[in-house]
């Protein structure tokens, strides 16, 4: 239930997420989207966990992963308007 350090290098396309808040290597590594795709985050599944996804802006689709490793994803939801992007943030208790 606690975010901690990760990094998306849009040069190789590679995720880096660290387990706590200190230096060193990261934890878990892996390949993910492509260059043209925008990576987010989120609890996509209300598990406590954020857990990776990709917005891609040619199809207005965002395709969201459960889990931290790479893999075909869990969801995918089409936007309705081609004028919306993801943003990052916390709703709280949904109704």
């Amino acid at each position: 239930g606690v975010d901690t350090f990760g990094l998306y290098r849009t040069a190789d396309v590679l995720v880096y997420l660290r387990n706590s808040h200190s230096p060193g290597f990261a934890d878990i590594s892996f390949v993910y989207v492509d260059t043209n795709d925008l990576f987010i985050t989120g609890d996509w599944n209300a598990d406590t966990r954020s857990s990776p996804g990709v917005f891609r802006p040619s199809t207005q689709t965002l395709y969201l992963r459960f889990v931290n490793s790479a893999g075909n994803a869990d969801a995918v939801v089409g936007t309705a308007s081609p004028l919306l992007i993801p943003v990052a943030g916390f709703v709280g208790n949904l109704p």
